[in-house]
């Protein structure tokens, strides 16, 4: 249909859609929200990856994106998936060297504050898991009482319950704490509500 065979109506509508388009051109984007213009340029890696984090002085900066069964984050660049908490320590810190891992100070899997990770061995990693009292089948005299962080069977530290808390109390729903820390939604409530954990202040 040529210009000259529209009718009132067609051209009413042609215009109100070369406003539209001339509206969204204004700002960068097509009709349907992609760049319009090569120069404009997608969010960066690295302010996409912080975007994804709740940063609190002082505290754990939670991972707000994919976690994986145990907790960690997992972070998309370059058609790879990485670990979110070794992209902390790289775009904080610096390069990985081959064959050490990043570990939590925290102990929270979630975590990407780069104040709370530490470049170590697989061997550093299990003996600081020990030293915690967070691994249970070892040949190291661990104490363990039947309740807290020194159980050897325990997947959270008190640090870790009060973060727990701190996170409800910003508004995260259970589920997603859960994921943060690498434990189910009821065992979150069951903190909440005091059913366990009870004796951390």
């Amino acid at each position: 249909m040529t210009v000259k065979n529209r009718t009132p109506e067609q051209e009413k509508r042609h215009a109100r859609y070369l406003k539209v388009r001339a509206a969204r051109h204004a700002v960068g984007v097509t009709s349907n929200g992609k760049p319009f213009h090569k120069a404009a340029k997608k969010i960066s890696d690295v302010d996409r990856f912080w975007s994804k984090t709740t940063k609190v002085e002082g505290a754990c900066w939670l991972w707000l994106g994919g976690v994986n069964r145990s907790g960690y984050g997992k972070f998309k660049v370059g058609g790879r998936t990485i670990g979110a908490h070794r992209m902390a320590y790289q775009y904080a810190i610096g390069p990985i060297p081959p064959g050490r891992l990043v570990c939590h100070r925290c102990d929270v899997p979630g975590c990407v504050n780069p104040a709370h990770l530490w470049l170590g061995t697989w061997q550093s990693n299990m003996t600081d898991k020990v030293l915690k009292g967070r691994q249970s089948r070892t040949g190291a005299k661990v104490p363990n009482p039947a309740r807290g962080e020194d159980c050897g069977s325990a997947k959270l530290t008190e640090a870790q319950v009060r973060s727990i808390r701190e996170c409800r109390g910003r508004g995260l729903s259970m589920k997603k704490i859960g994921e943060q820390f690498g434990v189910c939604a009821q065992t979150i409530c069951n903190i909440l509500h005091g059913k366990i954990w009870r004796h951390v202040a």
